[in-house]
This record gives C-alpha cells, sequence and structure tokens, in this order.
C-alpha cells in the first residue's frame, strides 16, 4: 500500500490520516516506512480475524509544497468457500 500526500498551499498545514484495512488484508506493520513530514502522533492496532479491522491513524505537520509518502506491505488473505460457508 502506498499513499502520497502533498501540500500545495505556503504554509504548513497538519494532516490527520485514519485508515482502517478489512481483516483479509494482512497487515506488515514492521515494513511501515515514512518519508517526508514531521510525524506528530501515530497509533496502529492490529486486526482480529474475522472480528475487527487493521487501523492505522497519524498526525503529520507538513510543510509549505512538501510531499509525505507512506508505505506498507499488505497481503491479501486467500478465503475458501468451504471456511466462508462455514461462517455465513
Amino acid at each position: 500500500m502506498t499513499l502520497h500526500v502533498q501540500n500545495t498551499l505556503d504554509t504548513n498545514i497538519m494532516v490527520h490520516y485514519y485508515d482502517a484495512m478489512p481483516w483479509y488484508f494482512r497487515m506488515y506493520w514492521h515494513t511501515l516506512k515514512i518519508e517526508g513530514g514531521v510525524v506528530k502522533y501515530i497509533h496502529k492496532r492490529m486486526a482480529r480475524e474475522r472480528v475487527r479491522p487493521a487501523e492505522l491513524e497519524m498526525g503529520v505537520l507538513l510543510g509549505p509544497k512538501e510531499v509525505q509518502q507512506l508505505l506498507t506491505l499488505t497481503i491479501r488473505i486467500l478465503l475458501y468457500r468451504s471456511i466462508l460457508t462455514k461462517y455465513f
């Protein structure tokens, strides 16, 4: 997953980012890389299978004409039909 945030203004801005990924997308938090901007806070929450999504919340201060890039590795878990019919 890659995210680009760009400040096109001539002043600093505070960006609050929130993302919830379904549990069938596995997030590898150790691969999280943040380039650009000043991270003020970051909160990560692991997903629980079939219960809750993975969550990422962060606040970043972006300078004038600055770009921030957020990268992390994700994979989609293979769902078998027999497993799905058991729960639905």
